[in-house]
């Protein structure tokens, strides 16, 4: 999500944002990513919020800039955060399951201000800092593999851009998938110009993520609202504003569900027993190819490693033997 840039102490806005959904939930079942100190200079920047009861944080917060950014092949960093805003990625343990996966949140630059006369798109529409944009992503699907190896990835954001512009097909051609297009189809939208439909913000995943997918859907309570109603104050008068959730942005929000099994529970049926043991100890024995959630301890392969893993699973005692 886009929010203010003023840090992470208990007046900051991501902050006073957890209180209240803590305050209406009735207990402090949420809590955001915390990074430190305030996420590159401009005033806005991007957050992570999550549900306590639901996952738990793994490792450090990682952020993606102009310093540790991939580079070209003239050794120029791809992402410049001068443009887009840095890019905010935390890996998290899921409590029930104990499976590892990542998420990612992004804010592109806007197509409103324009980046120069090699970077604007003036001829097939995709408008000013095409380049900038495109280039942040494949500085992504660089960054993403690399940081979290072996891990399902979640990246998604304001990409500022439609589902066929370049930024997007270079998500696609990175390994990434945008759910809301593949599974949706040509009804997916989430955002409206001049009476056109479009799309710009995503949840795109790669195919460890892919595996867990169950579903996914647009939140049409934004696009479609008259920008009368909207969260402005400026220019209307005050019984124009409501604390409802239609017009909270000019974006709609992209929801998706994601089910995954029990670490370990091989066979699917929901334990960790002495059938899941020997058919992972069978498949390492005869090599023979496994599914991406066989690899317990998330090190790209399944070997003896993920059998002696299994062990430490186990929900019934015979396959602790």
């Amino acid at each position: 999500m886009e929010i203010e840039n003023d840090g992470f102490g208990e007046l900051s806005a991501i902050s006073q944002l957890v209180d209240a959904l803590n305050e209406q939930a009735g207990s402090a079942v949420y809590a955001f990513v915390d990074a430190g100190a305030p996420i590159g200079s401009d005033e806005i920047t991007t957050g992570l919020i999550y549900r306590v009861d639901v996952v738990t944080p793994e490792g450090q917060v990682q952020i993606l800039n102009s310093v540790n950014s991939p580079v070209d092949e003239n050794d120029v960093a791809l992402f410049d955060d001068s443009r887009n805003r840095p890019s905010l990625a935390q890996a998290f343990v899921h409590n029930a399951t104990k499976q590892k996966f990542a998420v990612n949140v992004n804010h592109l630059k806007s197509k409103g201000s324009s980046c120069g006369d090699n970077d604007d798109d003036t001829l097939t529409g995709q408008g000013n800092c095409n380049v900038t944009r495109t280039r942040a992503v494949q500085a992504l699907t660089q960054w993403l593999p690399a940081t979290f190896e072996h891990l399902p990835v979640l990246t998604m954001g304001d990409m500022n851009s439609y589902a066929k512009e370049d930024p997007i097909v270079a998500f696609v051609n990175g390994g990434f998938t945008d759910i809301a297009a593949t599974h949706l189809g040509a009804t997916a939208y989430g955002y409206t110009f001049d009476g056109l439909l479009g799309t710009l913000d995503y949840q795109l995943v790669n195919s460890k993520m892919d595996h867990w997918f169950e579903d996914v859907t647009e939140w049409h309570i934004n696009a479609d609202e008259s920008r009368v109603i909207d969260y402005n104050a400026e220019f209307k008068p005050a019984f124009y504003l409501n604390d409802l959730a239609y017009r909270a942005s000019d974006h709609d929000p992209v929801i998706s569900s994601f089910y995954f099994d029990v670490l370990g529970d091989i066979d699917r049926d929901g334990d960790v027993d002495v059938l899941d043991m020997r058919e992972l100890l069978l498949a390492v024995a005869r090599r023979q190819a496994t599914p991406a959630h066989w690899d317990l301890n998330f090190d790209g392969t399944v070997d003896r490693t993920d059998v002696t893993v299994l062990r430490s699973l186990c929900t019934k005692t015979g396959c602790r033997r």
